[in-house]
């Protein structure tokens, strides 16, 4: 079974091999580093589907900071471009054997100069196996 942390990584490592720019996933009241991906979850809707099958629901919220903090308009529209290019190629993200995170849309918006881009990603996954007597194996 893929924890919601174990997931977050995924997501995380998707972004590094596809940009040269840190991600962080702490707290950014903590300070942070300019030119940084900021990547957390929200609208978490875990659903048990036949006590066989775990299907997860996952706003997926990425706010990008750019370089510099006051001239960046054409800093964000590149990078937004570039979000838009890495997720519609890939609207399919392999979170481990077996295990997919289907992008079902995302929406761009900047705010305050930073670029936030959210998606929503849709995860269906089976649960691990539990073994069970057979009846030949019960004895009274």
């Amino acid at each position: 079974m893929l924890t919601i942390r174990e997931t977050l990584a995924v997501f995380c490592d998707f972004l590094k091999k596809n940009f040269n720019v840190k991600i962080s996933s702490q707290d950014i009241t903590e300070n942070f580093n300019r030119e940084t991906f900021y990547i957390k979850f929200d609208n978490i809707i875990p659903n048990d589907y036949m006590k066989k099958f775990l299907e997860k629901d996952i706003t997926v919220r990425i706010v990008y900071f750019p370089k510099n903090d006051t001239d960046n308009i054409i800093e964000l529209l590149e990078r937004q471009d570039e979000l838009i290019k890495v997720f519609a190629n890939s609207d399919v993200i392999k979170l481990k054997d077996g295990v997919y995170a289907n992008i079902n849309e995302y929406n761009t918006v900047i705010v305050d100069k930073t670029l936030h881009f959210d998606f929503e990603a849709y995860i269906f996954e089976e649960y691990d196996e539990v073994s069970h007597k057979t009846m030949e194996e019960i004895k009274l």
